[in-house]
């Protein structure tokens, strides 16, 4: 038998805290069914934005259900070492990451410059 905490069984057990891992299973299926549909055309650019449309409710209106009460998100980031393209964005107050702007550097510029 394998473990599933999905349905309304595992939203009831969140709601009345006996269970909490109706939050990170949602999160886990909501973020790895759009990697799947967007399997192939993945860069730095596009899986932080699929982040950000999984996080803002834009895939599964129940993670965003749940992510407002059960969850934070400090920080998003991509990183390809090959490159050294990073994409990152923080919270803020009031606003989690992914309502942030996206902040874009390369890890290697920035290592051949001289500090300030």
């Amino acid at each position: 038998m394998q473990y599933n905490p999905s349905g309304s069984r595992g939203y009831l057990w969140i709601t009345l805290g006996i269970d909490t891992t109706y939050a990170p299973w949602t999160q886990y299926k909501a973020i790895s069914k759009e990697i799947e549909e967007m399997y192939g055309t993945l860069d730095t650019n596009t899986t932080l934005s699929l982040l950000q449309n999984v996080y803002l409710g834009k895939t599964n209106i129940m993670f965003r259900m749940i992510l407002t009460k059960h969850t934070q998100t400090g920080r998003q980031w991509v990183a390809c070492p090959k490159t050294g393209e990073i994409h990152i964005c923080f919270s803020t107050q009031g606003n989690e990451a992914y309502e942030n702007t996206i902040h874009t550097f390369n890890l290697y510029d920035l290592l051949e410059q001289s500090p300030p």
